[in-house]
């Protein structure tokens, strides 16, 4: 599974869609616009466009236009950039040492979201919550305040809270399209697909060269079971994005669940070409290889070679090598953190489910895959994977019975 976050810097995979940020216009001690990522705007230029991965949700980033603040001091202007940096703890100290510096609220407020973000980047969503809430309080017009609250809510799977704060920066700012796409992931994971199509379908009308907006689309799709549109929209995701490895694995998991396996494990090795490192990527090509009658056990073992064991998901890809039990890879899944042990467990749930269907254990296989289906958070791959695996599973048993 795996909920990515797209942001200009690099960290750790999963990922099920891409959220933007809000346009504003960067602030006049800088003398260009620039990309930001979500959910901050980020006035630097040499950010624009380096992906970020963070546990839960891909993010995207987009053009600021709107935001206007005027130069802070002299003396804080090395603050107020820093503020900005790349680097989640150096614009946490900047944005600190600006925040308790002789500057004006509405400056303030701005710099209270840019360190959330920061925050949010580092998986430590109590500080980033504390911190949107203040710039909110200090400025309850900020549109940004509130999409950066909304991504952290949806990052914590809170999606009402989500749609809520996505909702309030749409109208603080109607004409900014990032926030109707932030809000279709949100409407999505509670479950809300007509809403869902609606926004992304209001943004691919606006912006129709937006792969990240057809990729989207593309998942509210294929989680009704509607793999044909799905597909249409990644193979549209791809065509705009060349390279676009996770709109490759989005689509090779569509033609699994219409078991097509070859035409799955084909788009699973693209997906390969442009990010060799995807563990999850390498686990659905192993599975889409296994049910074509392929064997690829010493390829598979080749690609996962090299993961540190201590960790996730290797214990999911020593199971499939036979260095680990079912038994072993969920107690490998548990974690200190209860946000982290729901998504490992989530995710071993399901791969002992595909574990066990390769070995032709249906009944065991459909039980882990329910326990998937009812605990996965409902932006992961595995939630709905599950419940598809288990449409098959009933299409092949009443087939047979027949």
């Amino acid at each position: 599974g795996f909920v990515e976050i797209e942001f200009p810097w690099t960290a750790r995979k999963r990922g099920s869609f891409g959220i933007t940020l809000s346009r504003g216009t960067v602030p006049d001690i800088t003398a260009s616009q620039s990309r930001s990522p979500y959910p901050l705007p980020m006035p630097l230029p040499t950010l624009m466009g380096a992906p970020m991965k963070v546990a839960g949700i891909a993010l995207i980033t987009s053009v600021l236009t709107g935001l206007v603040i005027s130069a802070p001091a002299q003396s804080n202007k090395r603050d107020w950039l820093r503020c900005a940096d790349h680097n989640p703890d150096i614009r946490i100290a900047a944005c600190s040492a600006f925040i308790s510096g002789k500057e004006t609220q509405a400056r303030r407020a701005t710099a209270f979201s840019y360190r959330a973000s920061a925050y949010c980047q580092k998986n430590q969503y109590g500080a980033a919550l504390k911190d949107s809430d203040e710039a909110i309080r200090m400025n309850p017009d900020l549109a940004y305040a509130y999409s950066t609250r909304g991504t952290v809510y949806l990052l914590m799977h809170q999606y009402d809270r989500s749609v809520q704060d996505f909702d309030k920066a749409i109208r603080l700012n109607p004409d900014d399209i990032y926030n109707f796409h932030n809000r279709g992931i949100a409407y999505r994971d509670q479950g809300q697909y007509d809403r869902s199509l609606r926004d992304f379908d209001h943004v691919i009308r606006l912006k129709p060269n937006f792969a990240y907006a057809f990729r989207n689309r593309g998942i509210t799709y294929a989680k009704q079971g509607q793999y044909d549109s799905a597909i249409q929209d990644f193979s549209w995701a791809i065509s705009l994005k060349p390279g676009f490895a996770i709109a490759f694995r989005d689509r090779g998991i569509a033609k699994f669940h219409q078991a097509h396996f070859e035409g799955a494990a084909a788009d699973f090795q693209d997906s390969l070409k442009f990010d060799s490192s995807d563990v999850y990527t390498a686990l659905w090509l192993h599975l889409a290889r296994k049910n074509a009658g392929q064997d690829d056990a010493q390829t598979f073992a080749q690609q996962v070679v090299q993961i540190d064991p201590s960790k996730w998901p290797a214990p999911v890809a020593n199971l499939f090598l036979g260095k680990l039990t079912e038994e072993g890879t969920l107690a490998a899944a548990s974690n200190p953190d209860p946000l982290k042990a729901r998504e490992q467990s989530c995710e071993a749930e399901f791969f002992i489910g595909e574990y066990l269907l390769l070995r032709a254990e249906k009944s065991n296989a459909l039980s882990h895959f329910q326990t998937a289906r009812d605990t996965c958070p409902h932006d992961y791959l595995e939630w709905n994977s599950a419940a598809a695996e288990m449409a098959r599973l009933d299409g092949s048993t009443n087939s047979s019975n027949h």
